[in-house]
């Protein structure tokens, strides 16, 4: 079955990115789950979910579940900035959201960041495209195919 995927991504109120991606193997039985990620300039951060430190479900020492915030740095302390995220459940055909708003920045004006992780597997056929970032209401980047990372052996 095909199954066709458009995610949209909010990084504050300034920020959207939006991905379709297109997984021809998949079955309609199949879940699988989007999530945003960012790093600003000053490495406020939310990763990957399967990020070995930071990832979904990792608690740091200081007891911080880092992936449901976005946290930043005070020296070598963890800081909580903030963010409500919204996850897609990718059940089949249709349009997900994926975003994050109510975070600091603080003085950041750009970012090293913006991407959307997910636990598609690479196997699974899909390809990501028609990449679209909206800031302040408007389009800024389009791009037809999304770029993978080399480093993600695994996932989407």
């Amino acid at each position: 079955m095909k199954m066709k995927k458009i995610m949209s991504v909010a990084a504050a109120a300034a920020l959207t990115a939006s991905l379709m991606a297109v997984a021809p193997t998949a079955s309609a039985e199949e879940t699988y789950h989007a999530y945003i990620g960012v790093q600003s300039a000053s490495f406020t951060f939310r990763n990957a979910w399967n990020e070995e430190t930071y990832g979904l479900g990792k608690t740091g020492d200081d007891g911080m579940v880092y992936f449901d915030q976005l946290t930043g740095w005070d020296g070598p302390t963890a800081v909580n900035k903030g963010g409500v995220f919204t996850d897609a459940e990718i059940t089949g055909d249709g349009t997900y959201t994926v975003s994050v708003t109510d975070f600091d920045f603080g003085d950041d004006e750009t970012l090293n960041l913006l991407f959307v992780s997910t636990d598609i597997p690479q196997a699974s056929g899909a390809t990501i495209s028609d990449v679209k970032i909206v800031m302040d209401g408007q389009t800024k980047y389009t791009f037809d195919d999304a770029y993978l990372s080399p480093y993600e052996q695994e996932y989407l």
